[in-house]
């Protein structure tokens, strides 16, 4: 999980070729108005054919799993949740022994000699 700020933080957790991926913000004030669709635009830039995307075909539909009740933010911690549909690990493969540079999976081969990645998703 990757995480940043003191007083309000971030951590996103997920993956794009797991189950799904999400963000867990910590220090919302309790009592904001809140629903899923406030963050329609800014998951509209990762939808297919926008630069920088994949050709996968995901709707992209958050969902609200802690921190909110009855459209209003609690205090507690809020997980924002998007289910990855349609997962295509294999095309994955050729990244199980070389880490693209850029991304997270290439720090831990540094860290740790005997990292490798074992499983997939998809057989």
């Amino acid at each position: 999980m990757n995480t940043t700020g003191r007083i309000f933080r971030v951590s996103l957790l997920g993956e794009s070729h797991g189950d799904g991926v999400g963000a867990l913000l910590d220090g919302v004030t309790a009592g904001l108005p809140l629903r899923a669709g406030d963050f329609a635009r800014d998951l509209g830039r990762r939808r297919s054919g926008e630069a920088g995307t994949t050709p996968r075909r995901e709707k992209d539909l958050p969902v609200l799993r802690t921190g909110v009740f009855a459209g209003r933010s609690t205090g507690a911690p809020l997980l924002i949740w998007i289910e990855n549909q349609d997962v295509r690990s294999a095309g994955y493969e050729r990244f199980r022994r070389t880490p693209r540079p850029g991304h997270s999976s290439k720090l831990p081969g540094r860290r740790e000699a005997s990292w490798s990645w074992t499983t997939t998703r998809e057989g």
